[in-house]
């Protein structure tokens, strides 16, 4: 019996390439044909199973809300960001029905999905007098008609609070299916008339013309961020009260409970006079809340109480805090824990990324509220690190009390972890004063516009400047010095590296040390300047790269997420690609 050769590595490495080259030259079907035509024309297309309605069993439909699949090339060849990526026309191997995500990920698309022939036809007749542009196909009894909104998402609407009889309204998180799908009936979706794209469209990438959400109100289509509650309440009160802060402006429009009714009356009125307004408008102001109160406050104690705030000593008042929930002041909180809390003596070496992270949870919870989405990738376009590195900080400061996971990214609606602060910080608050009013690192609790800038980033990261000059300039930015030694005691970094950002800031004329006063300090730096140093530095564009990255691989991430869940189906199909 003749011994066979032995297969080499790089043989091996042929064999597969010729095999992958062979699949991609097949003929692609129909239905792979038009969804990678859909997905070329801005819609995020993906599969679901044949004759069905419902995703595949372990479909992660939240991160299709955020992003859609990779479609690296033509969608048929080998993806040129590593050969284990499943390319896009391959999700699409076999019988399979043909979803679109409405909403941002579709460029803001709309889905006017109708129950019945009856409101198919009314919509379309309404839709065509006014010569809006739309595709529409037909489904099991009615049909859909897809449209883009110029300004943002729209907001879904149900049937119970439609304006149509059984017509729905999807804009966002919600997906509709395409022709030429298979209802669970048999029935065949199909696109109307000659409104195919693919036949439509004269190029490859025209597609379906957006229009201002003002011309879709007598469908009843809103914003999604019209319909989301807002933060910023007035209570029924004009704009000048706009100064003061949620609580106090509760309490002027609504009034306040017993128990709580001097102090909140006390609060306010102390609050108006220190924003600069006159007796008279406070005292009619603290009269109208007093009415409103439950029980009715008593205009004698009231008139009272304003007489003593106005007479009384600003100094006294002054050291004062209102120890409410409001968001300013929770914040302004967290700003000074950052500057308060001993770093160094929780993480030694690495306790500046730590911090820099923990901050940047400060500013996403100044946003979001009390809980906040902490996604990786997100937290390292800000603190310009790697998302992998971002992601052990994470940990770090959830083991030290400082993080608490409140929501997982599997039961998230956001697709990313959910964070809030931990009993550290709580415990150290209680334990510890602070306050309110910014130490010497003032750099730290308020940003400059321009930090969260490409330029900034390309110029102060990794391969730029590094984090301490980032640090050391705001310090100069803040106040003059007279020594790095001071410098380096403001910012809490080490002396030698304090030393070389220094040099390294003078040497780009970001700061400046005058030798007759020896006094060291910065100006602040234009958004030109930090974009022409970064060309000078061979930094530019890093920024921008490092977020195609992650867009790149959270959408490797859906392709790989949609093989792996269509699995199951295509073993018991047989459907191998």
């Amino acid at each position: 019996m003749m011994q066979r050769d032995p297969i080499t590595d790089t043989r091996k490495a042929f064999e597969l390439h010729a095999s992958i080259m062979a699949r991609a030259s097949e003929p692609l079907t129909h239905l792979q044909e038009s969804a990678i035509d859909l997905y070329r024309r801005g819609f995020n297309t993906f599969p679901i199973p044949h004759a069905s309605k419902e995703p595949f069993e372990g479909t992660s439909l939240k991160r299709l809300y955020n992003s859609r699949p990779h479609l690296c090339g033509d969608g048929v060849e080998p993806c040129r960001h590593g050969a284990a990526v499943v390319n896009f026309a391959s999700l699409f191997t076999g019988r399979k029905n043909l979803a679109v995500m409405c909403g941002k990920t579709s460029d803001n698309l709309l889905g006017v999905d109708c129950d019945t022939q009856a409101a198919y036809e009314t919509i379309g007749k309404e839709l065509d007098a006014l010569t809006l542009p739309y595709w529409a196909f037909t489904s099991h009894r009615g049909g859909c008609y897809l449209l883009r909104v110029i300004e943002d998402e729209a907001a879904n609407v149900t049937k119970a609070a439609s304006k149509f009889e059984g017509v729905e309204l999807w804009g966002n998180s919600h997906y509709v299916i395409l022709p030429m799908s298979i209802h669970p009936s048999g029935t065949v979706y199909r696109w109307r008339g000659d409104t195919e794209p693919s036949y439509h469209y004269a190029t490859a990438y025209e597609t379906l013309p957006a229009v201002r959400v003002t011309a879709l109100t007598w469908l009843g289509v809103t914003l999604l961020k019209d319909d989301k509650p807002k933060l910023f309440e007035m209570f029924g009160l004009s704009a000048e009260y706009s100064v003061l802060s949620k609580r106090d402006r509760e309490t002027l429009g609504s009034g306040a409970s017993k128990g709580q009714r001097n102090s909140r009356l006390n609060a306010a009125a102390w609050h108006m006079k220190q924003k600069g307004f006159d007796y008279g408008f406070v005292e009619s102001a603290i009269l109208n809340a007093a009415a409103k109160c439950e029980p009715v406050y008593r205009p004698r104690e009231a008139l009272s109480m304003l007489k003593s705030i106005f007479t009384t000593s600003e100094r006294k008042h002054g050291a004062t805090f209102d120890p409410t929930n409001e968001p300013e002041v929770r914040i302004q909180r967290l700003y000074a824990f950052v500057n308060s809390y001993d770093w160094k003596a929780t993480f030694g070496r690495k306790a500046r990324t730590r911090r820099l992270v923990f901050s940047a949870c400060v500013d996403r919870s100044a946003i979001e509220g009390e809980t906040f989405r902490a996604a990786v990738r997100e937290l390292a376009e800000t603190v310009n690190r790697n998302y992998s590195y971002v992601g052990v900080c994470l940990r770090d400061l959830a083991n030290k009390g400082l993080l608490r996971l409140a929501t997982s990214w599997t039961e998230s609606s956001s697709g990313a972890n959910v964070y809030a602060f931990g009993d550290a910080f709580k415990h150290y608050c209680e334990k510890n004063t602070v306050t309110t009013t910014c130490n010497t690192n003032v750099f730290f609790s308020q940003y400059e516009k321009n930090t969260n800038t490409d330029a900034w980033k390309d110029v102060f990261g990794l391969k730029g400047l590094g984090v301490v000059a980032v640090e050391v300039l705001k310090a100069l930015q803040a106040k003059q010095y007279k020594s790095i030694y001071a410098i380096a005691k403001d910012t809490g970094a080490a002396y030698n590296s304090v030393k070389d950002a220094v040099k390294r800031l003078i040497k780009h004329n970001l700061a400046i040390h005058s030798e007759a006063e020896g006094l060291y300090y910065a100006e602040p730096v234009t958004e030109a300047a930090l974009l022409a140093l970064s060309v000078k530095l061979q930094t530019n564009g890093r920024a921008e790269m490092q977020r195609i990255a992650h867009g790149i691989d959270r959408e490797i991430f859906i392709n790989r997420n949609l093989s792996e869940a269509m699995q199951p189906f295509n073993d018991v199909t047989g459907e191998r690609r």
